[in-house]
């Protein structure tokens, strides 16, 4: 079934901290909430008209966007209203990670990893050897955690963002998602149906044998064997196993 957010804008992210509360970022300032599962959505204003990538909420109140312009808004009220938080930098941001009220990442154009320890009242650089635009953050716990960007990039942290070491993915495409199981089990999706998983924490990525051509975009998990990956053209694909075979799901 197709749900309307009743925006003509593109939607770049979406995040749901419950079944019934979800949140969606997009272009020119573009933030929509829903409080039944999706089914219907009101448009909130932000205050800024920046296009956002990232979104990322706690709760049904405390959430974070990311965009253009090194942006980043927190809202404690489910984005009734926003306070403009000072990243400090000045590239796009494309993927915001909150772990707790605290602690928290975001990434973006030219090796941007920016952290916080206080929800965002101060943000600071953590640096990696990498200028490729990191497309997506995610964190098993307060020190393991994964970004990953153009060209098939992935790098790991075990200290909580102070050191990153690259990681061979296997792929030399984008990687635009990531969902996170523990701190062994991660996959992660892309560039011409790329579907990847490790089960060491990266040492080893395994390239994923499909027939999909598509972009995936979106990864999402219900348990460590329940999955669906989403991309170009309305495309979804289901794994029930874990991810060793993933099949196309008609919507």
């Amino acid at each position: 079934k197709t749900l309307s957010t009743g925006t003509k804008n593109i939607l770049y992210g979406a995040h749901f901290p419950s079944s019934t509360n979800g949140f969606a970022v997009g272009e020119e300032g573009t933030f929509a909430k829903s409080s039944d599962g999706g089914y219907t959505w009101s448009e909130l204003f932000t205050g800024i008209f920046q296009t956002y990538y990232g979104v990322w909420f706690l709760d049904n109140n405390t959430g974070w966007i990311a965009g253009d312009s090194a942006v980043i808004l927190k809202t404690t009220n489910g984005g009734v209203s926003w306070n403009d938080q000072n990243s400090r930098s000045e590239e796009t941001l494309n993927s915001v990670y909150f772990l707790n009220s605290s602690r928290g990442w975001a990434v973006g154009d030219f090796g941007t990893i920016l952290a916080t320890t206080n929800g965002g009242t101060l943000w600071s650089p953590q640096i990696v050897s990498s200028f490729t635009s990191f497309l997506k953050i995610r964190f098993a716990n307060d020190q393991v955690g994964w970004v990953t960007g153009y060209g098939g990039e992935i790098f790991r942290t075990t200290n909580g963002g102070a050191t990153w070491v690259e990681q061979f993915s296997g792929t030399t495409q984008a990687i635009y998602a990531l969902e996170v199981i523990d701190a062994n089990t991660v996959f992660a999706t892309g560039d011409f149906g790329t579907l990847l998983k490790t089960t060491d924490g990266g040492e080893n990525w395994n390239l994923i044998p499909n027939d999909f051509f598509e972009r995936f975009y979106g990864l999402t998990f219900s348990s460590a064997s329940t999955g669906w990956a989403v991309g170009d053209e309305g495309i979804v694909v289901l794994t029930t196993n874990g991810g060793s075979t993933w099949t196309r799901v008609n919507c």
